[in-house]
């Protein structure tokens, strides 16, 4: 009977899994779909100066927002999961007021910090004073964004995930419709870029306080927490600290990079518009693009964290390193065919997209990493979730520093494509050390003939095939043609690849 019961618990907990996988990724699709129909809107009405100065706005906000928010979600999420595991009444309540306590104290710091620099930062660091409006006002919502994001780690350690999920979506369409009426009443006919942004950063901020609104009702009425229950900071602190810090380092590089980029293009033998274009291009247009089809699995990984660091929490960790060698299988077989698409097709995309080619160069190339970029990335998470934030929080520092220096010595002398080089040798360095760290922490075994070279093998045939099918398929409108040609390549790819996943036990439950 007590086998029953247990794998009756079992079925249960996968099959709701399984349904919230669904859910996630279907708003998360929504929201990345909304988003990327917004930046097509934006690279039309602002052009690629315009996304070059956002950018550089956008880089300096997500230095502070790192500070503000950084490893909370992912502390929350797996902490609460684990007092979760372990509580007797199935409650986490004064961990969770110990994250919303230290959360906006930092986040308050945070906003302070960046209203009292933002002047000095937008004249001498950016080199930009249509900078400083936009900064100033993002300031407001860095407090908003940080108790946001412990929030969303609590529903889903409660695997309440429709709520972030739905909330997500809700921000994505404020964030929007906001930018969007904005334009719409005062700013029709305005051509200045810089005020541009700060109409685009008044959309970012309603977003993030509705956010914040929406996930603070749901919790209030469906966690319903208990009043006075306290636990002390410091056990959530030495966790979310590390993952903090990990952010806060590689946010200060990555804003360094952002800012140097632009810089080292104008050394090359660009002007300052011409090299914020460049810079727009690769962070504000080819990077977005490589990143969309993520959508499919950052839902799962959002989903298998929790679940990962309960399994931690077992003395045998034989049911943890199994769902962590599925979900790098399924990342794998995924990515491949992500990057195929973007390689064999880079021309017809930017062209659907953008309008214009310029973009194709650069998203063939950051193509041949894309497997690495979306397995990496989903590394990254899976070792935090197994108490790894601090071997990850080294390997980010030392690629970000890399990164500058190369940027430095290179991206002068080779201009943008260098910089893409560049992006191609840091993915892969990143890849390889969380890989072999994943085999040095677990027992996760790699199939590189089943997840690799097939897969592989089956994009470069399949990809071949649907060009040679594009091209047949003339008669039709371009946009047509392409969406056709691109489905027959994704069904027949998976179709095939489904045998490689189901064999591999990824459709299993358990």
């Amino acid at each position: 009977m007590t086998e029953t019961i247990k794998g009756t618990t079992r079925t249960n907990v996968s099959g709701a899994l399984i349904r919230n996988a669904v859910l996630l990724t279907v708003f998360s699709l929504a929201c990345k779909g909304i988003g990327m129909l917004f930046r097509l809107y934006l690279s039309v009405r602002i052009g690629a100066e315009g996304m070059g100065l956002h950018q550089l706005v956008m880089s300096v906000y997500t230095l502070f927002s790192s500070f503000a928010t950084a490893g909370f979600t992912v502390a929350v999420s797996r902490l609460v999961a684990e007092r979760l595991e372990q509580s007797p009444d199935g409650r986490a309540d004064g961990m969770l007021n110990s994250a919303f306590r230290l959360s906006l104290a930092i986040a308050l710091v945070a906003a302070g910090l960046m209203a009292a620099v933002t002047n000095g930062v937008s004249t001498t660091l950016l080199g930009d004073e249509r900078t400083r409006a936009p900064l100033y006002i993002l300031a407001l919502s860095l407090p908003f964004m940080a108790v946001t994001s412990c929030l969303k780690g609590a529903f889903m350690a409660y695997r309440k995930v429709l709520v972030p999920s739905s909330n997500s979506l809700f921000e994505q369409i404020i964030k929007t419709c906001s930018t969007m009426l904005c334009f719409g009443l005062f700013m029709q006919n305005e051509t200045d870029i810089g005020r541009l942004c700060v109409g685009i950063v008044v959309g970012i901020v309603a977003g993030e306080i509705s956010s914040f609104l929406y996930l603070s009702l749901f919790y209030v009425c469906s966690i319903r927490p208990k009043k006075g229950a306290k636990t002390p900071v410091g056990p959530f602190a030495r966790v979310a600290m590390p993952m903090a810090a990990s952010s806060y380092v590689t946010s200060i590089l990555h804003t360094v990079e952002n800012v140097l980029i632009p810089y080292c293009l104008a050394l090359y033998g660009n002007d300052r518009a011409a090299s914020l274009a460049e810079f727009g291009l690769i962070r504000g247009m080819v990077i977005p693009i490589v990143f969309f089809p993520f959508a499919f699995l950052s839902s799962l990984v959002s989903i298998l964290i929790p679940e990962i660091s309960r399994l931690n929490t077992r003395v045998d960790k034989t049911a943890r390193d199994a769902r962590i060698e599925r979900i790098l299988f399924l990342a794998f077989v995924f990515s491949t065919a992500v990057g195929g698409v973007f390689f064999f097709f880079p021309e017809e995309i930017a062209i659907l997209l953008y309008k214009d080619a310029a973009a194709a160069p650069f998203l063939r190339l950051i193509a041949l990493v894309t497997p690495f970029m979306y397995v990496e990335t989903i590394a990254d998470g899976l070792l935090k979730s197994i108490g790894e934030q601090v071997y990850t929080l080294k390997t980010s520092i030392i690629n970000s520093v890399c990164r500058i220096v190369i940027i430095y010595l290179l991206v002068p002398r080779a201009g943008a494509m260098g910089y893409t080089y560049l992006l191609i040798a840091s993915n892969t360095f990143a890849f390889l050390t969380c890989m072999i760290r994943i085999r040095k922490k677990s027992a996760v075994r790699f199939f590189p003939l089943q997840s690799m070279v097939l897969p592989l093998a089956v994009t470069v045939v399949l990809a071949l095939l649907c060009r040679r099918l594009l091209t047949l398929l003339s008669f039709l409108p371009a946009s047509a043609a392409l969406v056709l040609s691109i489905g027959v390549f994704v069904l027949i790819y998976f179709a095939f690849c489904g045998i490689l996943l189901k064999k591999r036990g990824v459709f299993n439950g358990h």
